[in-house]
């Protein structure tokens, strides 16, 4: 299997979940030494063989030189889990268009031509599991994450669409929407955050715990989280501006 930004977050989690389920996996972040931590720390606990890949995703031919890579070292992808990803907080005409460049290369074409190039083969073998990592921002609007939001948005109508098109095939796709999680990325924010914010955000372990379990049951979505699953029903019945206030209002 095949898990971006494994080095931190809830994607070291899930990488370390699969491997105590003992999948063999493959890695990728662009801090080496993390990655190098994290293999010993799986093959030591788990006995499972890590390869590790250090790489900015970021760069629009990144998937392809991964694939290059996963081809030359002979290694199959039955799982992929895009979870790689970073934030730019701020209103939109005061954040840098460089990272929210950054941000579209990172989670949207890494990510769809990744699994373009890895699709392929999963069906050819009538198996896989695809999990893609969105947002509850994918679902509310969130001010001041525009470009963020808007990129969860995509993923998560992307993954749902392409999961109605592999039925029987199967190949499944998971599109997890966490809420506040504790990782680097909320870490930049959580000093200025109110005390509703910091007391609902969830550890990295949960939420990996419930996106194994979506994954391997082929569900289509995973909100982890009870306040969450409510925000999710809210937008429903209720005016998505307002929804979309409120979700501002803990950032």
């Amino acid at each position: 299997m095949l898990v971006t930004g494994a080095s931190s977050g809830i994607g070291r989690e899930i990488a370390k979940i699969f491997a105590k389920n003992g999948c063999n996996l493959t890695i990728i972040a662009r801090r080496e030494n993390r990655l190098k931590k994290l293999a010993n720390e799986m093959n030591d606990k788990y006995n499972t063989d890590t390869f590790i890949i250090s790489k900015d995703l970021a760069s629009i031919k990144a998937a392809d030189e991964v694939l290059s890579i996963l081809k030359n070292n002979s290694l199959n992808v039955d799982i992929l889990v895009n979870n790689a990803g970073f934030n730019e907080f701020g209103k939109f005409t005061k954040t840098r268009w460089e990272k929210e460049l950054e941000m579209i290369n990172l989670h949207i074409i890494t990510t769809t031509r990744l699994i373009k190039l890895l699709l392929p083969h999963m069906i050819k073998r009538k198996f896989g599991r695809i999990m893609n990592v969105s947002s509850i921002s994918g679902i509310v609007p969130t001010p001041t994450t525009s470009v963020y939001a808007g990129i969860k948005a995509f993923l998560l109508n992307f993954s749902e669409s392409l999961n109605i098109e592999l039925e029987g095939t199967g190949v499944s796709v998971t599109i997890l929407c966490p809420g506040f999680t504790r990782t680097e990325i909320t870490d930049s924010m959580t000093e200025s955050a109110n005390l509703f914010t910091k007391l609902i955000l969830k550890s990295p372990e949960k939420v990996a715990k419930k996106a194994f379990n979506a994954a391997m049951e082929g569900r289509d979505i995973s909100v982890p989280g009870l306040h969450y699953k409510i925000m999710n029903g809210l937008t429903r019945i209720l005016p998505r501006k307002f929804v979309g206030k409120i979700a501002g209002r803990f950032i």
